[in-house]
């Protein structure tokens, strides 16, 4: 009998299915249809990978949307939007009715300090009002960044990362950014500087001279010219 109930249960599924494709395939939806309504409505939501979100405010979210046809840009919005933490969602339809929400959120890696302000600047370099991680602890994050500039223009907090990635021998902990510099400040208190207008070329001329010069006979170090170094002991 048993048996018998679940071969009639995914039979019905099975029709409601072909139903749908019909229908979708039409430009139709009829889900307000009770046995169509059933089927398709979500049951259960299983979030995953952060503690800091509500998650029933995150279920109230696919009240009004159908397991069948979910929309994932839209849910991703609408949690991001709710939660800027969240740096990606992931989601799964586990099996009819049941969908699991994976969450992904912002590792913080710099404070930015502007015109008084406190940021939170992640491994992506977006920023985020530091409200955002109220409860992350601002002097567990070592580097600083202080923008001295009249806006805060997002290439600028981008191109760390590339200044990083060439000076990833050397532990930089303060990165100032003035109206065409990025000054950086390592822990050992060697000052080096890139110009904003020829970044790139900067970069290359500071791995050519790294290979060549040890940096500790410098304490200022300035690859901001096009095509000369200034040093100085």
């Amino acid at each position: 009998m048993r048996k018998r109930r679940q071969k009639n249960r995914k039979f019905k599924v099975l029709v409601v299915l072909m139903w749908l494709f019909v229908c979708a395939s039409m430009g139709f939806f009829l889900p307000q249809i009770p046995v169509i309504k059933n089927l398709v409505q979500v049951d259960k939501v299983e979030i995953y990978g952060s503690e800091k979100v509500d998650k029933d405010k995150i279920k109230k979210i696919f009240e009004s949307v159908s397991w069948i046809f979910v929309d994932k840009d839209y849910v991703e919005e609408e949690i991001i939007k709710k939660y800027p933490f969240i740096k990606s969602v992931n989601i799964t339809v586990v099996k009819p009715g049941v969908i699991r929400v994976s969450l992904l959120e912002r590792k913080p890696e710099a404070v930015l300090k502007y015109r008084g302000r406190f940021f939170i600047v992640d491994e992506d370099g977006y920023i985020s009002p530091k409200e955002v991680f109220e409860k992350f602890p601002l002097n567990k994050l070592k580097v600083k960044i202080v923008y001295n500039d009249e806006v805060i223009k997002e290439k600028d907090i981008r191109n760390i990362s590339l200044i990083k990635k060439t000076l990833n021998t050397f532990k930089i902990k303060k990165y100032i950014i003035n109206i065409s510099q990025i000054v950086c400040i390592l822990d050992n208190g060697k000052t080096v500087v890139f110009g904003k207008e020829n970044l790139n070329n900067g970069l290359k001329m500071a791995k050519s001279f790294f290979k060549r010069v040890d940096i500790s006979e410098y304490r200022y170090i300035d690859f901001s010219f096009n095509s000369i170094v200034v040093a100085r002991r």
